[in-house]
């Protein structure tokens, strides 16, 4: 009898020890070992972990359509040049477009300036929250200016601000609830690059059957040559013109002396029809 009880806990042990099969490695596990306890208690713990998950997931998508049906603004300003003949004119703008789902109405832009001294300096936020150091641009004098999802607006900025441009440190825009959006706004180094423009040389030739202008100018790091000239040596109304750009000043001047000395005398005299 005790030797049929031991071969009896020994298959029982067997059959509820864990198995691998040396080819793909599958472990085989007797559930039957299990109490009834221990069953719920691997349940609950499955289910569990795949609730917080749910849930975390569940949570989060509703995190993400909530913050897209607010109001959102994303604003940046584009420093954009027009060259009507060769004379660069800034066309600086302030781009303001509406990326959430709640129509956002506009009420201005406002600029805040570095205090001269550095004493005021170190506090001007407070200053600005003062309202000292900042004023605003109106938007929507003749009507108010609305922006629905999906759509934007361009705004120029004065002519009157160009001139103390360098010494602004923050724009914002301001909706008509006194929310303020800020203007990605570059740093003073990077500002000076992107607004830095200018008349470099002029040379302007005339005879009675030619007239030819040549402009050199840089802008924005680069330079630039706008030549012009009339098209038909009887007809001093209708021209032709042609740029050229380089990113290095001395082959700006090589070029700018090879149009002065050698290109601009054969147009005048006939010899040659176009600049190239």
């Amino acid at each position: 009898m005790g030797g049929k009880r031991k071969f009896a806990a020994a298959c029982t042990k067997v059959r509820n020890a864990q198995h691998a099969e040396v080819g793909d490695r599958r472990v085989i596990m007797d559930f039957s070992a299990f109490t009834g306890t221990q069953i719920l208690a691997i349940w609950g713990a499955v289910t569990g972990s795949i609730g917080t998950v749910t849930g975390i997931l569940g949570l989060w998508l509703r995190f993400r359509h909530q913050k897209r049906d607010q109001a959102r603004l994303k604003c940046e300003v584009d420093f954009s040049f027009e060259v009507p003949n060769g004379v660069p004119k800034p066309k600086y703008k302030i781009i303001i477009r509406c990326v959430g789902r709640r129509p956002v109405t506009l009420d201005g832009i406002e600029y805040s300036y570095n205090p001269p001294d550095l004493k005021n300096r170190l506090f001007r936020r407070r200053l600005w929250r003062d309202g000292k150091y900042c004023n605003k641009d109106k938007l929507g004098r003749l009507k108010p200016v609305s922006l629905s999802e999906g759509q934007k607006e361009d705004f120029l900025i004065e002519k009157t601000r160009l001139e103390h441009l360098g010494k602004v440190a923050k724009v914002c825009v301001i909706d008509q609830t006194g929310k303020r959006w800020p203007v990605k706004w570059p740093k003073s180094r990077e500002l000076d690059e992107k607004t830095q423009h200018g008349e470099l040389d002029r040379v302007e030739e005339e005879n009675p059957r030619r007239n030819c202008k040549i402009v050199g100018y840089h802008m924005q790091g680069n330079f630039y040559i706008h030549a012009q000239w009339n098209k038909e040596p009887s007809n001093k109304s209708v021209h032709m013109s042609r740029d050229f750009h380089f990113s290095r000043k001395d082959a700006y001047r090589e070029k700018l002396e090879e149009l002065r000395i050698f290109q601009l005398p054969k147009l005048l005299s006939g010899e040659i029809m176009k600049i190239t």
